[in-house]
């Protein structure tokens, strides 16, 4: 049996992108999406086209060798806002200032050590 979810305007999506450092072919960054607080996509690509960059959902090859998405939005609203998102966020991280490496802090160093216990000074 088949359940609807009608209350897809109100379902968050949010998005972590991750820059390739070194873009090979078309491929600009990877990420993942959250939807809502019970569901991940990991695998999603932006990739550079003719008109820009895009997002493209997560593929797998059959047995005749065709691709085909394995996650992905099954409206046009659904697949704006998945856009959108992607798109957004892998702006603000291309746009952010490069990250200075972060310096290691020296070790504090370590608490004395207690002796061993004595012991009774008296002969046996």
């Amino acid at each position: 049996m088949e359940q609807n979810y009608e209350n897809n305007a109100n379902l968050e999506i949010t998005a972590k992108v991750y820059p390739v450092k070194e873009p090979k072919e078309n491929l600009l960054a990877f990420a993942s999406l959250n939807l809502g607080s019970g569901f991940a996509v990991q695998g999603v690509k932006v990739l550079q086209g003719k008109n820009g960059p895009f997002v493209a959902m997560p593929q797998m090859k059959n047995k005749q060798g065709e691709w085909h998405d394995i996650a992905f939005p099954t409206t046009k609203e659904g697949r704006e806002a998945v856009n959108k998102v992607v798109l957004e966020e892998y702006q603000k991280v291309k746009d952010a200032p490069a990250k200075e490496p972060v310096q290691q802090s020296q070790p504090q160093q370590a608490a004395p050590q207690q002796s061993a216990p004595q012991r009774d000074s008296y002969a046996r």
